[in-house]
């Protein structure tokens, strides 16, 4: 219709009501203006681009079955570990002040991938009844069936937690290759759209929220602009696409509190 608009428009000061090419021309840069300052306008109501697709395997809703309760708590604590890595998204870009995809370190959020065996390739939890869990970090993931079996691990605070490098920078591990007391590790994939300039920023922002630490870091340089005719502006500056492993830790005294009987025994929870 706008085209149509301006067609007409410079269409009407003609004999034949026809647009001459310098006449398209100019139509051609009124509808390019136009179009970038909707996207502009856009991007000034936004904290960042995203979308539900980028979390892999988020289960939909389906009124026509219910969840057995092992499945409802898996989604829940899904949930959980979710909204920590969108709390750092927020906080990265709101460092004293909102921004926008055009000025704030963080453009667009492409992947979020609570790992559940896979290494950052994609390969979320099964999201059907037999949903696995996410514990074990540096890419493992939950044991599925036949892993119950070994005694609980009670905390002993007299015993200190053995640290393992061998599956995580920080040596952190939890159920199943060291489980212990006191916590669980979860990974999380993030790819982004961000300012390599402040990868800083974007790193302290995660690790601000519970208890993450960033423990892998990758990027490639992108065009800037490839992505604008699709709507998306990310400012002038440089971009690249990052890629980053969060570790999580989940304390076992808060998540037990909810945690079905079944699972706990699974994950070597002492009984109630």
């Amino acid at each position: 219709q706008t085209r149509d608009y301006w067609t007409g428009r410079f269409g009407s000061r003609n004999e034949d009501e026809q647009v001459t090419p310098e006449e398209q021309e100019r139509i051609n840069e009124i509808l390019a203006n136009e179009r970038l300052t909707l996207y502009q306008q856009r991007a000034n109501e936004l904290l960042v681009y995203a979308s539900v697709d980028a979390f892999v395997d988020v289960v939909e809703e389906d009124e026509s079955s219910i969840p057995d309760h092992n499945d409802a708590w898996w989604w829940q604590f899904y949930t959980w570990v979710n909204q920590d890595i969108i709390e750092s998204i927020s906080r990265a870009n709101q460092d004293g002040r909102w921004q926008t995809p055009i000025d704030g370190p963080i453009k667009r959020v492409l992947l979020v991938d609570v790992l559940a065996g896979g290494e950052g390739d994609g390969s979320g939890p099964d999201p059907g009844p037999a949903m696995p869990g996410p514990f074990g970090g540096g890419g493992q993931g939950f044991g599925g069936p036949g892993a119950a079996g070994p005694a609980p691990v009670t905390a002993n605070l007299a015993t200190p937690i053995e640290r393992t490098f061998e599956q995580a920078p920080t040596g952190r591990a939890g159920w199943p290759s060291k489980p212990n007391g006191y916590y669980d590790t979860v990974d999380v994939v993030v790819q982004m759209y961000a300012d390599p300039n402040r990868l800083n920023q974007i790193i302290a922002a995660f690790e601000s929220v519970n208890f993450q630490t960033v423990v892998d870091l990758d990027y490639t340089q992108v065009a800037p602009f490839e992505d604008r005719t699709e709507g998306y502006l990310y400012g002038g500056g440089p971009l690249a696409e990052v890629t980053l492993v969060v570790e999580t830790l989940w304390l076992r005294d808060w998540v037990g509190e909810s945690m079905p009987d079944s699972i706990r025994e699974e994950l070597q929870y002492p009984p109630r």
